[in-house]
């Protein structure tokens, strides 16, 4: 009781406060982390693009992501984890999952995110 919420802090994970990457987030929603020149690959809710002519995900190949990561701070953000408008989820994206947000907001506001102590 003298040193804080041990609800929060040691039961839980955690509770912080942290710089929303490119997309908002809204309260319950699940948090992943991403690298910043990733984000060409989500669409503005979040979700992964596909490309439609290969029907693969819109990563570009090898050499355009070496040409981005020369320009990029290579940084991870956190954005909420977005199924597709199918209900497809992508195995890559799962495994980064570490917290659930507790108080949303939009792109680049600080949000307040519950640190997760297991994964899915």
């Amino acid at each position: 009781m003298r040193s804080g919420d041990t609800v929060f802090s040691v039961m839980i994970g955690g509770q912080i406060t942290v710089t929303n990457g490119h997309f908002p987030m809204r309260p319950g929603q699940m948090v992943q982390w991403y690298f910043d020149f990733e984000a060409d690959g989500f669409d503005t809710d979040g979700r992964r693009q596909v490309n439609p002519k290969t029907n693969t995900l819109k990563a570009g190949d090898k050499r355009a992501l070496d040409e981005i990561n020369a320009e990029s701070e290579c940084r991870a953000m956190p954005k909420p984890y977005v199924v597709g408008t199918d209900g497809t989820e992508y195995y890559g994206d799962k495994i980064r999952i570490f917290a659930k947000c507790i108080c949303g907001g939009p792109a680049f506001h600080k949000v307040d995110i519950m640190m997760m102590t297991q994964s899915l």
